[in-house]
């Protein structure tokens, strides 16, 4: 840690930095926050990735092998010395308008506010709408900005109890922040009225209409008027191209089950999550067996079943969770390649030991690249939820390419089973006690069954004394972050974690670590031990040794067996069986 100058510069794991400049929420802060960050953005050779602006902090996303920390934060403080007061200014020349309809079918908690506040509809409405806001993040979800500062007078807070829907476009108050839904979510923010504004759309770039620093003035519009508005900015939803030689016709697809690569970076600062795969470990394991690119897209099985049936002849793999499942009555194997003929039938019936597992075709699965990742996040509408008659396709088909060296196309690994893992204190510790972090490190906790994409909570032991510190000023979070919220009953963060959070995060568990614990079914018992950020590189960089090593394995394999056995297609009562017979 190192504090300068009321700021606080802070490691989250082994690939975030946070510098945090206060929990006070200011213009001034703010300004500053955008300053910083913009020129973080151009220290790639650094190895920052991408940042997270947030009210009072930036949460520097690093390439944890490559990045130097001591250089970054000597240029944050070379920022610091450089910016003058009259740089913390800032002149309000563009103002964005937000077209809305204020009305109690629209403004959900219109009337509540007026009981709150003991002022008219009419009232609410002037005070809010005459006000010109500054965007101070966006965050939350995709899209959503965080606004202030709101009148005094309509200053209410949020509900005791959210809503788990709130409309797309609807506009909030909470407390003296503003904000817009981009898209139909969970909420507790208390709603005023809605915009027709398409607020996030991930077939642009930038994906959002609202950026930090942008200032904003809501000007009221008639029901008339909104609805022409919507037809127009809602036109495209819903339409997407897939490209590519169908491979797959989906039968039947459990809602865990989504197409996923390792992630799209350079798009948190707008609140799109990285997403990709849970288990990246597994998923890399199955390209690499098939001789894809470690980033090709796979098919996701989490918690679901599966069944489709091959339009054509393919490759596939499976690896992570052990599979029920068989392929035209023949029962599937992990971690090898194996082929699939036209109009076989794969069926996955469940998993067994994990929750995750992954299908790979040779060839790399098509799907539309949307953000520089295929990775699906439909909560926000980036790609399509597979059901029934979904068709999946392929670049190019590598079928006949390796069909000849099949059976060699597989390794001896054994997916990682642990109950406890590694994790790097902070950044939040200060609102911790010594007591209680020594509780976190020493506690067994259970997985409850509450676990998706987004996060698995977990359930600490009766009579723990562990426990939050309530909702602080957001500020960013990246996947195995380990949140406590007031109940001290802690959430891990997952690939669709959003990309800021409220609730202090105590640790965050290392990524090699995270993949496994992405396969921990609900009941088991977890801990948590601490490590160094040294000693987390060194693992990192162990773990990226053995990839190294399991994809030589691979080709070594096929280069040993080519030649060796040649491949024979024996056809008996109507089905094709592939044979290698040694020569």
């Amino acid at each position: 840690m190192m504090v300068r100058d009321g700021m606080e510069i802070q490691i989250m794991g082994e690939e975030g930095l946070m510098i945090d400049f206060g929990s006070k929420m200011s213009k001034e802060v703010n300004i500053m926050v955008k300053i910083v960050s913009e020129k973080l953005e151009g220290l790639r050779s650094l190895g920052v990735k991408e940042v997270i602006p947030a009210y009072t902090t930036i949460l520097v996303i690093l390439d944890p092998l490559k990045a130097d920390r001591n250089r970054l934060i000597d240029e944050v403080l070379k920022m610091m010395r450089n910016i003058k007061s009259e740089d913390l200014k800032e002149d309000i020349n563009r103002v964005i308008e937000v077209p809305t309809v204020y009305d109690s079918q629209y403004g959900l908690d219109l009337e509540d506010i007026s009981k709150l506040t003991k002022l008219s509809i009419e009232e609410i409405i002037n005070l809010h709408s005459k006000q010109v806001y500054r965007v101070y993040m966006v965050g939350f979800i995709p899209g959503f900005p965080y606004m202030g500062e709101v009148p005094e007078e309509i200053a209410v807070p949020r509900l005791e109890n959210p809503r788990t829907k709130v409309p797309a476009g609807s506009v909030g108050i909470a407390g003296v922040q503003t904000g817009i839904y981009p898209f139909e979510s969970p909420g507790g923010w208390r709603i005023i009225g809605r915009t027709p504004l398409r607020l996030f759309n991930p077939n642009k770039d930038p994906p959002t209409l609202f950026k930090i620093g942008d200032y904003v003035k809501f000007k009221p519009i008639s029901r008339e008027a909104y609805d022409k508005m919507r037809e127009l900015e809602w036109a495209d939803v819903g339409t997407l191209k897939i490209e590519g030689e169908p491979i797959l016709k989906v039968d039947v697809a459990g809602p865990g089950v989504s197409i996923q690569d390792l992630g799209r970076e350079g798009y948190r600062k707008y609140g799109v999550p990285v997403s990709g795969a849970l288990d990246k470990e597994s998923f890399m394991i199955a390209n690499m067996i098939v001789g894809n690119d470690v980033n090709d897209a796979c098919i996701e099985i989490f918690q679901s079943s599966f069944e489709a049936t091959a339009l054509q002849d393919i490759i596939i793999s499976i690896c992570g969770a052990r599979v029920y499942g068989e392929i035209d009555g023949e029962p599937i194997e992990n971690c090898r390649a194996i082929p699939v003929r036209k109009g076989c039938k794969i069926t996955v019936n469940g998993l067994k030991d994990g929750m995750v597992a992954y299908m790979a075709v040779a060839g790399g699965i098509n799907e539309p690249i949307i953000l520089g990742s295929r990775s699906h996040y439909t909560t926000a509408g980036i790609g399509r939820s597979l059901c029934e008659n979904s068709i999946i396709t392929i670049a190019k088909n590598r079928f006949n390419e390796l069909i000849d060296l099949c059976p060699s196309m597989n390794i001896d690994w054994k997916r990682e089973i642990r109950y406890e893992f590694r994790v790097i204190i902070g950044p939040h510790t200060r609102y911790f006690t010594e007591d209680m972090i020594n509780e976190f490190l020493n506690m067994k906790f259970t997985v409850t069954s509450n676990v998706n994409r987004m996060g698995y909570r977990l359930e600490k032991e009766e009579g723990a004394k562990l426990k939050g510190v309530g909702r602080l000023l957001s500020c960013g979070t990246i996947p195995g972050a380990i949140q406590v919220p007031g109940d001290g009953n802690p959430i891990v963060l997952m690939a669709d974690a959003q990309t800021t959070g409220g609730y202090a995060i105590i640790g965050k568990m290392i990524s090699p670590d995270l993949y496994a614990f992405s396969q921990v079914e609900p009941g088991r018992k977890v801990s948590f031990k601490q490590i160094s950020l040294s000693e987390a590189l060194k693992i990192l960089d162990e773990r990226m040794k053995m990839y190294d090593c399991l994809r030589k394995k691979i080709q070594e394999s096929m280069q040993e067996f080519k030649g060796k056995y040649r491949h024979w297609i024996v056809k008996f009562q109507g089905k094709v069986y592939d044979c290698w017979i040694k020569v």
